[in-house]
């Protein structure tokens, strides 16, 4: 007796629900800031479907290794070599030779499904790249691949064994993937990227397709179906209301949504009221679009942003939400089903052409890669402001971070002179520390530098950065007992700790601390305020009873995009080819508020402060190029171009002082 495997409309539909959640996390819908799980609910789907065509077909003797992988080609190679076309195309106009150097890249992991792989050890997937990476959505696609490359041949030879024992080894194989989560804990993004902390999910939906008889029978009548159906589809939703980027995902929580997702598969038909819902035909052609859509929408929500310089509102990603599935639906029609025709394109000429074609995009990628960006689409001027930023050499060696820190006793200094300077921060101050010692060198003296990265003034509370409060508490002692250095210069990124990463359209008003307080979440935005303020005003009291002099420098702007976006202006949509203003003085208040307020209020005689934002602004704006000359390296640190600028104003003080001093 054949095994006949049967449509499921049903299915289709939980692949609707799957990529409108992708997108709703793409778009930035704070409701759903756990939208990432609909690429959970496809991988248990995956899982469920191909292990359910490679059963029925061994079993029917009718399975072959060219067939699978045929279909494979079929239903994967055409969109994405449509997608790779049209986002090469657009980029070469919009992207400078820096960032098109990286898309070139990404096109060569895409083509061989190493994304996953390739954005691992380039990006974070919560890390604010979801804005300027077009191809990041692939890392998906690229796990699937490298599980359909291993599965059907572990498949194709336990099929024969008993169920149980396939069911044994199926299980072991799952939990083997998902013990492995916890060996790497402590790498940044390993988990969610890499295909070994992922299998156990598409393993989930192919244990489920093995299961010969359905899971739990007994209690498989309409009032039960409706039951676990609507369970499972509850704790879908759950998940992407609920989890967020500090979620440890993929781990134990995972089960979840991968449980909701067997619940759904195994209990919603068309009998009970799930599944009508998802096997309306509305939604169940969206379902039929959810490939091209999962494709196009992340390239369209970059390249809208890209052009028109803004974070766009969420009245703009519903249009290019609904604009994404009419794309869909016309590549559905005119690409994807296509290519599916055995009857229109062979086997021959499917497995010709997408080798070929996968070639020409390999060597476009490498091109784009080893031409460093396609450069001669921009001016030598447009190159030499970028060629003449300048960071400090000692960046890498003297900037610290974790819990192997560089001991304040062994920190760094770039002069041989007398040190009577310390600089204490985070990254802000490296350039800052390095520029300083230069100016310095007039009074025969130089400053140390005490930075770590991503450190907020943790001083009275444990910061959840790694290392971070002791060597906070370590380099204020190390100053204190230190009588040679008289003066400290402080300086801190406080909007990023206080309110996130900036963008481009938020005014920052909006409290929203990252989670700089070890085990903090149960404290209140406002008690974390608190709990910050407090810390940084620790450190100033206890440096100035001590007899340190504190040069306190307001926040360094925040100029939204990356200097060299600003250099090389896309090529298309812009006749000004160098932008030398960046954001607004209103986004710099709004972003810096809390800061602000307090450096005003805080005084004493021995602390002198240094205005930022009068150094780099006009009437109206924050001058990001000032004379031909960038004042940032990235979106964010001044460059030694820029640190000149503060230390110059440091260096007037002091002269100030000491003149004051000698009279």
């Amino acid at each position: 007796m054949k095994a006949i495997f049967k449509y499921r409309p049903e299915i289709d539909g939980l692949r609707t629900v799957a990529v409108l959640l992708v997108i709703f996390f793409h778009a930035k819908l704070d409701f759903f800031k756990g939208g990432f799980v609909g690429v959970d609910i496809f991988f248990v789907i995956s899982g469920y479907l191909i292990t359910s065509i490679i059963y029925k077909e061994k079993i029917n003797q009718n399975f072959s290794f060219i067939s699978f992988y045929d279909r494979r080609i079929r239903r994967i190679f055409p969109m994405i070599f449509f997608l790779l076309l049209i986002t090469s195309i657009v980029s070469f106009f919009v992207y400078s030779p820096n960032e098109l150097k990286n898309f070139s890249q990404s096109i060569v992991s895409s083509v061989t499904y190493t994304s996953n792989i390739y954005f691992f050890n380039k990006t974070g997937y919560f890390s604010g790249n979801l804005n300027t990476s077009p191809l990041i959505h692939t890392w998906s696609l690229a796990v699937e691949e490298q599980f359909y490359i291993f599965f059907p041949l572990i498949l194709s030879l336990i099929i024969s064994f008993k169920e149980k024992i396939i069911k044994f080894i199926i299980i072991s194989l799952a939990f083997a993937s998902f013990i492995s989560i916890f060996f790497f804990v402590n790498v940044e993004d390993f988990n969610f990227f890499m295909a070994s902390s992922r299998v156990w999910e598409l393993l989930a939906g192919s244990f489920l397709a093995l299961n010969r008889k359905r899971l739990l029978a007994k209690l498989n009548n309409k009032t039960s179906s409706n039951l676990f159906s609507l369970a499972g589809f509850i704790m879908i939703l759950w998940s992407a209301v609920y989890f967020d980027k500090s979620t440890f995902h993929p781990g134990f929580i995972t089960i979840v949504p991968v449980l909701g997702t067997l619940l759904v598969i195994e209990f919603s038909d068309k009998h009970n009221f799930l599944g009508k819902i998802l096997s309306n035909n509305f939604i169940v052609h969206l379902g039929l679009l959810s490939y091209s859509a999962y494709l196009i929408h992340q390239p369209l929500f970059v390249f809208v942003e890209e052009i028109y310089k803004t974070d766009l509102s969420v009245s703009v990603y519903i249009f290019l939400t609904i604009l994404t599935f009419v794309f869909s639906h016309f590549t559905y029609i005119y690409i994807e089903s296509p290519f599916r025709n055995k009857n229109v394109y062979s086997r021959k000429f499917i497995f010709k052409s997408g080798f070929s074609i996968s070639m020409i995009f390999i060597s476009i990628g490498l091109f784009g890669h080893f031409s460093k960006g396609f450069p001669n689409r921009y001016s030598e001027n447009q190159f030499k402001i970028f060629n003449e930023i300048e960071i400090s050499p000692l960046r890498n060696d003297c900037h610290t971070e974790g819990i192997n820190y560089l001991k304040p006793q062994n920190a760094c200094n770039s002069s041989s002179l007398p040190t009577k300077w310390a600089v204490l921060g985070d990254s802000h101050g490296v350039e800052i520390s390095y520029q300083l010692s230069k100016n310095l060198e007039i009074f025969n003296e130089s400053a140390l530098q005490l930075t770590f990265s991503g450190c907020p003034p943790a001083y009275g509370y444990n910061s959840s950065n790694p290392g971070c409060s002791d060597w906070t508490k370590e380099s204020i002692q190390y100053l204190i007992n230190n009588e040679n250095i008289k003066n400290v210069v402080l300086v801190y990124r406080h909007s990023f700790y206080l309110k996130g990463e900036n963008s481009r359209e938020d005014l920052g008003t909006k409290l929203n601390p990252i989670e700089f307080i070890k085990n903090g979440k149960e404290i209140s935005s406002k008690d974390k305020m608190k709990i910050y303020f407090d810390g940084y005003l620790k450190i100033i009291e206890e440096l100035l009873l001590n007899n340190k002099n504190i040069y306190l420098i307001y926040p360094i702007p925040e100029i939204i995009k990356p200097i060299d976006k600003y250099i090389f202006n896309n090529i298309v949509f812009n006749k000004e080819r160098i932008i030398t203003e960046g954001p607004t003085l209103e986004y710099y208040n709004y972003r810096n508020n809390y800061v602000l307020d307090f450096n005003n209020k805080t005084n004493h005689k021995n602390l002198l402060k240094i205005p930022v934002k009068e150094l780099f602004s006009n009437e109206t704006t924050i001058k990001v190029i000032k004379e031909g000359k960038a004042l940032f390296f990235d979106n964010n640190h001044v460059n030694l171009q820029g640190a000149n600028i503060i230390t110059n104003k440091i260096i007037n003080l002091y002269n100030e002082r000491l003149q004051k001093t000698f009279n």
